[in-house]
């Protein structure tokens, strides 16, 4: 009997840094014009403010007030990301790493009514994708033939349709590197090297164990859907529910006359075990017109429980998620 080993490296990469890798196929006015279209289109007083100032740099010459431009939008993408939007690029602005004090940073997206600002931020945002995104993000894909990529549809769900569609556009970007239709050299250099994607839903255990199926179904309508416009047949797809550490369980109670599943767990906000009714999930994302915001989210704390040596903790699905990823080469 012949034995299989491999070698198992995990690499955790950041999401944030992974939309960056679009940008190596933008110039600095094609990441502009498309970050300020996206803007436009967010009703926010931040992002109105933002808009507004970079309508009034065009007198400016003052490089400490430029650097305030950066400044102030990299707080609106901190802002953006904390209301759930996903677009935010670049993604060293909100996970600098080593990058925190560099100037290599100083950037933002403008309107060309400035011609030493811009000749200044276009400058910084040329050395970055050179050195940070094409020198040290893509150097991590080298080799690599398999990844995970984590979806957070409770969140898409409980936050609407501007979430929802924000978080598709994400995953769009990111399937873009991997479309065969799209001939740029980061295509051809990136694609070849991932022949598997395991798209993940995270939180399963913040759903009832009765609307499991519901919730694969929504992971399955988001990914196929963007699918379908792109040429990717080279890369195997799949998708799988989980919870790395399961925190709650499904039980059975009446409410109004009726018996629903509600789950059981310690709330994180006061350390007591609590029965939340997390409501049903529908097995299709619902239209913009129908979208009903779901009730607040709830976190919850691990079981208080002793585990013995060497005794898994309790998850959701980890071992089929692990099967899907390495099954073939066991």
């Amino acid at each position: 009997m012949v034995e299989n080993k491999f070698c198992i490296e995990l690499i955790d990469y950041p999401g944030e840094w992974l939309l960056d890798l679009s940008l190596l196929d933008m110039s600095f006015e094609e990441w502009s014009e498309k970050t300020l279209t996206w803007l436009t289109q967010i009703d926010d007083p931040l992002v109105h403010h933002y808009l507004q100032t970079i309508n009034d740099v065009k007198t400016i010459e003052d490089k400490e007030l430029w650097i305030k431009v950066h400044e102030e939008y990299k707080a609106l993408l901190y802002h953006l990301k904390k209301n759930h939007y996903s677009q935010l690029t670049p993604g060293r602005f909100i996970m600098p790493s080593d990058l925190a004090s560099d100037p290599i940073l100083h950037f933002a997206p403008i309107k060309e009514n400035n011609e030493k600002l811009h000749k200044f931020f276009k400058s910084n945002y040329t050395n970055y994708v050179k050195k940070v995104v094409k020198e040290i993000h893509l150097e991590y894909f080298k080799g690599f033939d398999r990844q995970v990529v984590l979806v957070d549809v409770v969140e898409a769900l409980q936050n609407g349709y501007a979430c929802y569609k924000d978080m598709k556009l994400g995953l769009q970007s990111m399937f873009y590197l991997y479309d065969h239709k799209n001939k740029n050299p980061i295509s051809q250099w990136f694609s070849p090297s991932i022949k598997k994607v395991l798209f993940i839903a995270t939180k399963a255990d913040e759903v009832s164990s009765s609307q499991h199926a519901n919730f694969s179904l929504l992971l399955d309508d988001m990914i196929e859907g963007l699918k379908k416009d792109m040429d990717i047949k080279h890369i195997k797809t799949d998708t799988q529910l989980v919870a790395a550490l399961k925190t709650t369980k499904t039980i059975k109670k009446e409410h109004g006359g009726q018996m629903l599943s509600f789950i059981e767990g310690i709330l994180e906000k006061d350390g007591k075990l609590h029965h939340v009714y997390p409501g049903e999930i529908p097995s299709q994302f619902p239209s913009k017109d129908t979208w009903e915001n779901q009730e607040e989210s709830f976190k919850f704390l691990p079981p208080k429980k002793s585990y013995r040596d060497n005794e898994p903790l309790e998850h959701i699905n980890m071992d089929k998620a692990i099967h899907k990823l390495i099954g073939d080469l066991l």
